[in-house]
């Protein structure tokens, strides 16, 4: 047997064996960015109560406020193996409408309990610590067992399991504010390329990005 990984050709000359070596089963971060928009509030509806007793119409305006923020990831097919790679989206902070605490849901997840850890249903946002952030669906961002979501969780180049790129969108905030209405969000995000292969877990990759949005409708 011929231990060279070159191969002899018949005319004489000698080529190099077009076997490939397999991937490593790690995670290469190529580019990751955040880029975030300003705070913006949008009319979502505006209901026209008609007064029964024949008085002036009444308009119901309800509004939204959100801030977007664009999440890019490439990874490295040529140094890692692009499966290994996921993104997750960690939260913190409080939102007030009117001056009162607001419960924020994030969905089913982990939560430590002393010293145990135990999985749960529903989560609400902590002002204390981190935790995974989900969707308005309560699915967190990133997992590649999930399918893809067409914005806000896509990968591709080629297909989610094995795709070298992920496109990401979030626009945390929230709607039926009302005219005067006043309204406070402080949330810290922390946005992650973590590898899922060997050492899982790990972070790679990070970026922290906030949402301050305040004002009165």
């Amino acid at each position: 047997m011929n231990d060279d990984p070159r191969t002899k050709a018949g005319n004489g000359h000698v080529k190099r064996s077009d076997r490939r070596k397999p991937l490593a089963e790690v995670c290469e971060v190529k580019r990751f960015e955040v880029n975030q928009g300003a705070c913006r509030k949008q009319l979502v509806s505006l209901q026209n109560l008609k007064d029964p007793q024949g008085g002036p119409d009444i308009f119901l305006a309800s509004f939204k406020v959100s801030q977007p923020a664009y999440i890019f990831a490439e990874f490295d097919k040529r140094k890692g193996n692009c499966k290994c790679c996921e993104y997750r989206q960690l939260v913190i902070g409080y939102v007030t409408i009117n001056g009162i605490r607001q419960s924020l849901h994030i969905g089913p997840g982990y939560i430590s309990v002393g010293a145990d850890t135990i999985e749960v249903s529903d989560r609400l946002v902590s002002e204390e610590f981190f935790q995974e952030d989900g969707d308005k669906r309560g699915r967190p961002y990133g997992h590649r067992s999930d399918p893809n979501e067409p914005p806000i969780d896509v990968y591709s180049r080629p297909d989610r399991a094995t795709g070298c790129v992920f496109v990401g969108y979030d626009a945390p905030g929230g709607d039926q504010l009302t005219s005067g209405d006043t309204y406070e969000w402080q949330l810290t995000f922390q946005s992650a390329i973590i590898c899922v292969c060997d050492q899982p877990g790990r972070v790679l990759a990070k970026k922290f990005w906030r949402v301050e949005c305040s004002g009165t409708i």
